[in-house]
């Protein structure tokens, strides 16, 4: 859930990102909730704030977040090394 990450990134990454000034406001203000059910609907109106972000601006967002669809899609070590046990396995 992408509002549920811009309240978690920290100050100076949260900082970096050109965010409308309502949705900016929203994302300080659900850190500074505690309330559990309080912290849930602050997240629903983020996510209804960000309905009114510009999609191509949204896409941006998983730079800063160090998640691109090519790093996730790349196997990790673990992965290959399982790969190449099962080849070897079928021999």
């Amino acid at each position: 859930m992408l509002g549920q990450r811009l309240v978690e990134i920290n100050a100076e990454q949260l900082a970096s990102i050109e965010l409308p000034e309502r949705l900016r406001e929203a994302v300080l203000e659900a850190r500074r909730i505690r309330s559990r059910e309080g912290r849930r609907r602050q997240l629903q109106y983020i996510g209804k704030l960000m309905r009114e972000v510009d999609p191509a601006d949204r896409a941006g967002f998983d730079a800063w977040d160090g998640q691109s669809s090519a790093a996730t899609a790349r196997p990790s070590p673990r992965e290959r090394w399982r790969e190449r046990l099962l080849e070897t396995r079928t021999r």
